[in-house]
């Protein structure tokens, strides 16, 4: 037991199923324990109450690693006055759900913020 657990705090970049993996394996082992020593259980309860506590720490830090990685990845929004040549001859071609597409594949932005790029430049042009 001693040996699982100094190889799980050791630390380094985690996947979320693989942080799981250690804190499951970490429980079976606690429960091994409160079966083998019953006046220990409450103690080794809150040891799993615990672990269970630092996984979802850790999958949640990872996760908003990984949400701030993506909009750091994502290109800058364009407005409706810089937008390239070929997104300006969709929209005067009158084929706005193109433009839309298109936008959205040039700067990775959502769907209602495309559409509201666009809507604009139509307005305006």
């Amino acid at each position: 037991m001693v040996r699982l657990v100094t190889r799980a705090t050791r630390w380094r970049h985690r996947e979320s199923r693989q942080v799981w993996l250690i804190v499951l394996a970490l429980v079976i082992a606690i429960c091994a324990g409160a079966i083998a020593v019953p006046a220990k259980r409450s103690d080794l309860l809150c040891v799993v109450i615990g672990l269970v506590a630092i996984g979802f720490d850790v999958t949640g830090r990872q996760q908003r690693r990984r949400e701030r990685a993506t909009l750091a990845a994502r290109p800058v929004a364009l407005s409706s006055d810089d937008l390239p040549a070929d997104i300006i001859e969709l929209i005067a071609a009158d084929k706005k759900i193109q433009a839309i597409v298109r936008y959205r594949e040039l700067t990775g932005a959502g769907l209602r913020e495309a559409k509201a790029v666009i809507d604009s430049a139509v307005r305006e042009g």
